[in-house]
Formats: structure tokens, C-alpha cells, sequence
């Protein structure tokens, strides 16, 4: 059950070329937490497609442990959102956001000599 489906990569961020493939991440509802099927690979139309079927809640999980939560964070900001039910891909987006800007907070604060 595909709730959210995004597209992602070079085609997302306006820099594909001749020989890009299209990245589509499909979060599904009916798959648990740590459950990822990694990309499948599909060829339609003249285009190489890759597609990652993931649970929301493996990216939700992997926003809050440091240090790769960075890279989830900046991997939610480059979605493009194709669908997207139930607004759940803008609501990730939006609590990355947050958990990136706490953390990083913290990580300064940790730098800063004591007084």
C-alpha cells in the first residue's frame, strides 16, 4: 500500500541528463520499520528508472540517530513529491527540519568551551 511516492536524485534537484536514471522513492504503509526493499530497476519509455520501496517509519527512525541523520534530512529536503496521500512526506520534511536544527544546536553547544 503505497501512501507517498517521491521522486528523487538529478531529476529532482533540475540536473538530469541523457544519462540519468529517475530515482522514485515509494514509502508503503504495509511494511514495517527497518523493512527496505532497495532499488529495483525498471526500463520504460527510454528512461532507466530506480525505484527504493521503504517504511516511513525506517526514514522516521534514521532522523533521530546522529550522525546519519544529516544525511536523511538532506535526503527528505531534495523529494519531490509525485503523491502524497495523507500529507505524511511534507510532515517528515517539516519534523527533519526541526530534529536537524536540535541537534545541530547540541553538537555546537558540546563544542563550546565551559565557563
Amino acid at each position: 500500500h503505497t501512501t507517498v511516492i517521491a521522486l528523487d536524485g538529478s531529476y529532482a534537484r533540475g540536473e538530469a541528463n541523457e544519462y540519468s536514471d529517475v530515482d522514485i522513492v515509494c514509502y508503503r504503509d504495509d511494511m514495517r520499520e527497518g523493512e527496505e526493499v532497495r532499488h529495483r530497476f525498471e526500463y520504460r519509455g527510454g528512461f532507466l528508472f530506480s525505484i527504493h520501496r521503504t517504511a516511513l517509519a525506517t526514514d522516521r527512525a534514521g532522523m533521530y540517530k546522529m550522525p546519519q541523520a544529516i544525511w536523511f534530512v538532506a535526503g527528505l529536503r531534495n523529494y519531490r513529491p509525485l503523491l502524497d496521500k495523507r500529507g505524511e512526506l511534507a510532515a517528515r520534511i517539516q519534523e527533519g527540519q526541526k530534529v536537524l536544527y536540535h541537534a545541530l544546536c547540541e553538537m555546537v553547544e558540546e563544542k563550546l568551551p565551559k565557563n
